[in-house]
């Protein structure tokens, strides 16, 4: 098994890895200081569809964004917060554990996928 990443996985990195040096490196050390993630680099972010992307809750949770949803088809949420933004935007919303909830379905998943 090869576990080198493909071209398209490197322009990934690449792209991932200019963005953080270029936009947030410079900015990091402000960021820290406050709660949240500055607006106009989530706007910045959209386009390149970073939002996808999943953020284990003991590493800080997911950044939700009402922005970066423009495009989502269809959105699931879990969430322990009943009140959350992103509960109120999604077509489901499971008032859960992420981390204990997710690993399921995912499994329920793959699993009607293979039938």
């Amino acid at each position: 098994m090869d576990f080198n990443p493909c071209m398209k996985h490197q322009l990934i990195r690449k792209t991932v890895q200019e963005f953080a040096e270029n936009e947030i490196r410079p900015r990091a050390a402000e960021m820290d200081k406050g709660p949240g993630f500055p607006e106009d680099l989530m706007e910045k972010m959209t386009p390149l569809h970073y939002f996808g992307l999943q953020v284990p809750g003991h590493l800080g949770g997911a950044i939700q964004h009402t922005a970066a949803l423009a495009d989502a088809r269809f959105i699931v949420a879990v969430n322990k917060n009943p009140n959350a933004t992103m509960m109120k935007l999604a077509d489901v919303a499971m008032v859960a554990d992420a981390n204990q909830t997710c690993s399921g379905i995912i499994r329920a998943l793959r699993q009607r996928i293979r039938d």
